[in-house]
């Protein structure tokens, strides 16, 4: 679930977001929950014009350890990336360089915290990676790679890397041919170590976007190259995760009749694909949509749409397992943006997200569905008097159904900083904590 690069800034390879030379700014928060409750946490801490990776952990009772740098040693600007946790509570985190020629990098967290030794993954010229990691801590990793920076036709290709739980990296492999641009990559495995590959590919004049797929064996077979939705003026944003029988569904968002529709398909683990189903066709539209599945394959979609003159609202749409698809349902109020969803082993779904006020601060929302029924009452995350909220919040949940949400803040006497807060599955809030430290 990461913020992406604009394609203007990739292909440029220069850094998204600067702040004043003197200025102090943590931003890009993500966080990942394990099963038990513990929490972990990574940013992009920037100063005086410098931006590393930092990473914190959160100890089932609350207790945070310290913040430590992790991206020490690449140079450049670094972005917040991604993060995998094992059964162990081991964690993997992946970013990228943002300033040319850019990497892709990933470091370890032993289970005891421990911290091992950084890892350069990828060739020059990758970013936006993505990871996720199996039960026993082998990473799959996932970015693109820029082969020909031409302005009039330029080419990128998505490649794979996997990381053993010993700490062994593989080959390089590139997924994708080298006939045009291949973004947005996005990875999934399941609890066997298979991973499922999927990303955007356009024309080098950006017309007749696809999400394409391909999946990984856990014994390193890359599978054929699938192409999942139907040719498309913009095809974009996908989401994948599996569910505990390897069964996985993707997500993404398409241009049909000069609006985009959110879409989703099914794919067995024998390969078959099923039809492709439309969420909802609402001229509304659809944007940065997210996705979380839970261990039976029921799936909840989450999305925004235009409302008004007054901005966007949030939408959800629960998918059963067998298929049938729920009602579209708006969870937020008017100006209302940046979602995010997670699932927890019951089914129990928690939808974040920022709600922007015409004459107030931004504030931090959310409302949790059960397994069965509807949405609960909104609450508000985040508190008005801390500042401005900025940036996309995050959720995640444990085994329990227990969320903690991560965001950025922008307090009026201060910097930018990130805050976290748990919310057990019963709905109660606990204390605002700062990441940042």
């Amino acid at each position: 679930m990461r913020w992406r690069r604009r394609l203007a800034g990739i292909l440029a390879g220069a850094a998204a977001l600067s702040f004043a030379a003197g200025a102090r700014a943590d931003s890009f928060p993500r966080v990942a929950v394990h099963p038990d409750g513990r929490a972990f946490f990574s940013f992009r801490h920037e100063v005086d014009r410098t931006a590393h990776v930092r990473e914190r952990a959160r100890s089932v009772s609350g207790t945070y350890t310290a913040s430590r740098g992790i991206s020490f040693g690449t140079g450049g600007w670094a972005y917040g990336g991604e993060i995998g946790v094992d059964a162990a509570g081991a964690a993997t985190y992946a970013w990228d360089r943002g300033t040319s020629p850019d990497y892709v990098y990933g470091r370890r967290r032993a289970a005891d915290g421990t911290l091992e030794p950084l890892q350069t993954l990828s060739p020059p010229h990758s970013g936006d990676v993505a990871v996720a990691v199996d039960r026993r801590g082998s990473a799959v990793f996932a970015w693109h790679h820029v082969v020909d920076y031409d302005p009039d036709h330029p080419v990128a290709v998505i490649q794979e890397r996997r990381r053993s739980a010993d700490g062994k990296l593989g080959p390089i492999r590139t997924l994708s041919p080298a006939d045009g641009l291949y973004l947005e990559p996005e990875v999934a495995v399941d609890a066997d170590g298979n991973a499922l590959v999927v990303w955007v590919r356009s024309d080098p004049d950006l017309e007749n976007a696809v999400v394409q797929a391909r999946r990984i064996g856990a014994d390193g077979a890359v599978g054929a190259l699938r192409t999942l939705s139907a040719p498309a003026p913009a095809a974009a944003g996908p989401q994948v995760a599996f569910d505990a029988k390897g069964n996985a569904l993707v997500a993404w968002t398409s241009v049909r009749d000069r609006h985009d529709v959110p879409e989703l398909t099914r794919r067995t683990p024998t390969g078959a694909y099923s039809p492709v189903q439309t969420l909802s066709t609402s001229p509304l539209g659809a944007d940065h949509l997210r996705l979380g599945v839970a261990p039976d394959g029921s799936a909840t979609i989450v999305w925004t749409t235009f409302a008004n003159e007054t901005g966007n609202v949030v939408r959800a749409c629960r998918r059963a397992a067998d298929g049938t698809l729920g009602a579209v349902v708006r969870l937020s109020p008017d100006r209302s943006i940046y979602p995010d969803v997670a699932v927890d082993p019951g089914g129990g779904a928690t939808v974040v997200w920022t709600h922007t006020q015409s004459d107030a601060n931004g504030l931090v929302q959310t409302r949790r569905r059960p397994a069965a029924g509807p949405f609960g009452s909104t609450q508000t995350v985040s508190a008005p008097e801390q500042g401005d909220v900025w940036d996309e919040p995050q959720v995640a949940v444990d085994g329990d159904g227990n969320a903690m949400f991560a965001w950025v803040q922008y307090p009026p006497w201060g910097d930018y900083t990130i805050l976290a807060r748990r919310r057990t599955a019963a709905g109660l809030l606990g204390a605002i904590e700062s990441v940042s430290g």
